[in-house]
């Protein structure tokens, strides 16, 4: 492979970016124990504590464990600890297969919090009700 070629180029960066993960991981004296830092491949999954050479090799040739965007076991700085909750309208008087096309919906409302609205929908969606009526 050369390291040229685009797919040398992809996995130069991803080597660079798992170092960068060790770098952080390793920089903050609470993430790690004497027996290491936990590693967070597909095979580990956050659970074994590893020496960090381990767990670069680990990640190298294993990857990073499915849906791991946030270093949040490892304490990443910026894990928000709040969602958002978009609420879409879409038309129903037209034939199934047009009304769930993109360019008949619309986000008319964003709903952040810590967790899903629930039964307080009804307060969250009271303005859109009041603008629609």
């Amino acid at each position: 492979m050369y390291r040229d070629s685009p797919q040398g180029l992809r996995k130069m960066d991803y080597c660079n970016g798992v170092q960068g993960f060790i770098n952080f991981t390793t920089s903050i004296p609470r993430n790690f124990s004497d027996d290491g830092i936990r590693c967070p491949c597909r095979k580990c999954k956050n659970l074994k504590f590893l020496h960090q050479d381990v767990v670069m090799m680990h990640i190298l040739t294993k990857e990073f464990m499915e849906d791991y965007l946030c270093w949040y076991t490892h304490k990443e700085l910026f894990v928000a600890p709040y969602s958002c909750w978009p609420v879409i309208l879409t038309v129903y008087n037209m034939p199934p297969w047009m009304c769930m096309r993109l360019e008949f919906m619309f986000l008319s409302i964003v709903i952040p919090g810590s967790s899903s609205p629930g039964r307080n929908i009804d307060v969250c969606l009271q303005p859109l009700i009041d603008e629609l009526t």
